[in-house]
C-alpha cells in the first residue's frame, strides 16, 4: 500500500470561508469576561526605585515579576493585619531585650506608653 505525502497549504481564512473563527486580535472590549487569568501592569521607576528593585532582584535571586508578586502578597497581608484588624508587627532584634513596633500606615494608631 502507497502512502501519499500530504502537501500543507497556507491560505487566508478570511476567503475560505474556513470552519474555523479568526483569533482575536488586541485588547478585549469593556465588559467583555475575559478567561484570562493573567495581566500585565506596567511599572515606572526612577533611578533610586530601579536600584532598589535590583538589590532586591540580586539579595532574593528572583525576577522583577516574582518580587512585585511578593510584595503585594506581603502588602496584602500588613493591610489586613494593621489597618483592618488593629494587629500589630513587632520586630525583634536578638540584640536587644525589647522588641520594636513597626509603624508602617498613617492610619494606623500609635501606642499610648
Amino acid at each position: 500500500m502507497a502512502v501519499t505525502p500530504r502537501r500543507m497549504v497556507m491560505t487566508n481564512r478570511t476567503n475560505t470561508g474556513s470552519p474555523f473563527a479568526e483569533p482575536k486580535l488586541g485588547r478585549p472590549k469593556d465588559g467583555d469576561n475575559s478567561t484570562r487569568t493573567n495581566s500585565r501592569i506596567q511599572l515606572k521607576l526612577n533611578q533610586s526605585g530601579r536600584e532598589r528593585m535590583d538589590e532586591l532582584r540580586r539579595r532574593m535571586n528572583s525576577s522583577t515579576s516574582d518580587i512585585v508578586r511578593d510584595a503585594l502578597r506581603v502588602y496584602e497581608l500588613l493591610t489586613e493585619e494593621l489597618i483592618t484588624k488593629g494587629n500589630e508587627v513587632l520586630l525583634v532584634d536578638h540584640k536587644k531585650d525589647t522588641p520594636e513596633r513597626l509603624i508602617l500606615f498613617a492610619q494606623q494608631k500609635r501606642a499610648t506608653a
